[in-house]
């Protein structure tokens, strides 16, 4: 599976990202080396894939995201379309829409949902989470993949 990230990322392309007035992230390459605000990724970049159905339990737990790490992107790929309202978030406990709101996904049309996150360095180690909602969905599947850099 080819993931479009890789291909933005890794080209010669240095992408800023600033959301909701919040100091963002300039991710980068430099001389072929993953760059987060013009430093290397010296651990790298990890990625999770976590599926969601209609069935899904309302809290799903996705990463541990250590110290200093940036969840880089998130994109949701709704492989079967759900009926009912569901809903999705991407956050932590006490801010489950710390990374991705309900309002930046739609369950009920299939599709890839590139989804531009918050990408600030992690202050504390956190456990991300899917709060899902099904909306009396009684079909419907897709995966989160959520990419993040470990420094």
């Amino acid at each position: 599976m080819t993931f479009p990230i890789w291909q933005n990322i890794l080209g010669t392309l240095s992408q800023t990202f600033k959301i909701g007035g919040k100091n963002g992230v300039t991710l980068g390459n430099n001389s072929g080396q993953l760059t987060v605000n013009g430093s290397p990724l010296t651990s790298g970049v990890q990625m999770k894939i976590v599926d969601v159905a209609f069935n899904s339990s309302a809290t799903i737990n996705t990463i541990n995201l250590p110290i200093g790490s940036s969840i880089i992107d998130a994109r949701l790929y709704v492989d079967t379309v759900f009926d009912g309202t569901p809903t999705l978030s991407v956050g932590v406990s006490g801010d489950t829409s710390k990374y991705v709101s309900t309002s930046d996904i739609d369950l009920t049309s299939a599709g890839a949902y590139p989804v531009i996150t918050n990408p600030l360095a992690a202050t504390t180690e956190e456990s991300v989470i899917i709060s899902y909602s099904s909306g009396s969905a009684t079909a419907g599947s897709a995966r989160l993949l959520l990419v993040y850099g470990v420094g």
